[in-house]
C-alpha cells in the first residue's frame, strides 16, 4: 500500500504529467513546430514511466517482500505471476 508521502508525491509528478500533455493540446492546436511537440510527448512519456517506477519500486520493498517472506508459497507464486505479466506487458508495448 502507498504510503501517505509517497502518494503526495506522485500526484505532485501526475499534475506535471497532465500539464505537459495540456501543453502538447494547446502546441497542436497552435501549429507549433513538429520536433517540439515531439519532444515535449517524449517528456511527458518519461514523466509517465517515472511514476510506473516509482510505484512498482515500492511494491517490490512492500507487497513483494512480504509475499516472498509469508509461509503461504501460494502468494508468492502469484506475485511473481503479477510481476511477470506485467514485465511482459511493459516489453511489449
Amino acid at each position: 500500500m502507498l504510503s501517505d508521502e509517497l502518494k503526495r508525491r506522485l500526484k505532485n509528478r501526475l499534475a506535471r504529467a497532465q500539464g505537459q500533455l495540456r501543453g502538447v493540446e494547446v502546441m497542436i492546436e497552435r501549429g507549433d513546430y513538429c520536433i517540439d511537440i515531439v519532444n515535449q510527448l517524449i517528456a511527458a512519456r518519461n514523466a509517465i514511466n517515472r511514476i510506473s517506477s516509482i510505484i512498482l519500486e515500492d511494491h517490490l520493498r512492500t507487497c513483494v517482500k512480504e509475499a516472498m517472506t509469508s509461509p503461504d508459497e501460494y502468494k508468492a507464486e502469484e506475485v511473481i505471476a503479477e510481476l511477470v505479466d506485467t514485465f511482459e506487458r511493459a516489453l511489449n508495448d
